[in-house]
């Protein structure tokens, strides 16, 4: 989906086993995206990419893919609410580049071979409300300086490693979440980052607390 002015809507399709990306925005495009079927494709389920370009993802079901679940990179924005993102090879959500923002609620993300969300290289993120469970590296990873973002009422449990990571100078609000039951620390700021924390359960994680 490609093309200033190009607005597509794609709805109950089964999108998979693809030589590339499932779903591809770019060059200014939109679209909304409900209650597919993504699977199994080479590389991204969902990619968003290019200033302008923007998309709504919105209960989809999105797994098995040979890389990330959902991108967005390059100065692009979407809304992720209501998907199941699970077992794909790379994290299930990555944001990544500065001006690409993902606002993301009801998602449940898990059994990822690697993390759950990743936000890196002056992203920024919104996230609310997401059940984020047993993916192999952090649930949450909040990384580079000029990378932020607001964790509120999420639910992240079970993870290989930790529960929220930021680190490399990135920053980050965490409010009202229930982080638990993770192999390493619930919470760790690392390496001259910078997080507030408020009212939030973090309990049972193997290491520590907050690191």
């Amino acid at each position: 989906v490609q093309g200033e002015g190009t607005v597509v809507v794609i709805k109950k399709n089964r999108i998979y086993d693809g030589k590339e990306g499932g779903v591809v925005i770019g060059d200014k495009a939109s679209a909304i995206l409900e209650d597919n079927d993504i699977h199994s494709n080479s590389h991204e389920g969902v990619l968003v990419r290019d200033e302008g370009s923007e998309a709504v993802v919105r209960k989809n079901h999105i797994y098995d893919g040979k890389e990330g679940g959902v991108v967005i990179g390059d100065k692009a924005t979407a809304t992720l609410e209501d998907n199941d993102i699970h077992s794909n090879a790379y994290a299930g959500v990555h944001v990544e580049g500065e001006g690409s923002e993902v606002v993301m609620r009801k998602n449940r993300i898990y059994d990822g071979k690697q993390g759950g969300v990743d936000i890196m290289s002056k992203a920024k993120a919104t996230l609310e409300d997401n059940e984020i469970h047993s993916n192999a590296y952090a649930g949450v990873l909040v990384r580079d300086e000029g990378s932020e973002a607001g964790i509120r009422k999420n639910h992240i449990h079970d993870g290989k490693q930790g529960g929220v990571i930021i680190c490399e100078n990135a920053t980050a609000t965490l409010d009202d979440n229930t982080i638990q039951s993770n192999d390493l620390y619930g919470v760790g700021i690392l390496k001259m980052s910078c997080a507030t924390l408020t009212n939030n359960h973090i309990t049972g994680n193997g290491h520590c607390t907050i690191q």
